[in-house]
């Protein structure tokens, strides 16, 4: 399988950094796409997510050039678990080094270097 072939369709959170789906497909139609939005988008409120191209190229760079996927069920797999690490554990310079679960419950991230440095510092 050439996964460059096949599709991935991000939806992230603009104001959290949240990613919350990764859609994996050999093929998407545009009613699929439109499936999976309205998930998430109220209708009638359309917003382009100004992260999703970050999100992009940290995705190409941490996950799509360090895998060979043979099958879309490992794509979906490896994915699934890149998303949590990207929502429970990876720190995000834009949320003050926390990571989006972290920053929605108001509490720094364990992992973050920067929230390490923020705790020297304010001690």
């Amino acid at each position: 399988m050439d996964f460059l072939q096949d599709k991935i369709l991000p939806v992230l959170d603009e104001y959290t950094c949240e990613c919350l789906a990764l859609e994996v497909g050999r093929s998407m139609t545009s009613e699929e796409v439109k499936k999976t939005l309205r998930l998430f988008i109220q209708p009638g409120y359309p917003w382009e997510n100004g992260v999703v191209e970050r999100f992009n190229a940290r995705l190409r760079d941490e996950v799509l050039a360090q895998e060979s996927f043979w099958n879309l069920l490992k794509a979906r797999v490896v994915l699934e678990e890149h998303r949590q690490f990207y929502n429970t554990k990876r720190p995000h310079r834009s949320l003050g080094g926390m990571s989006p679960e972290a920053f929605t419950r108001g509490t720094p991230t364990d992992t973050s270097p920067l929230g390490v440095v923020k705790a020297k510092l304010t001690a």
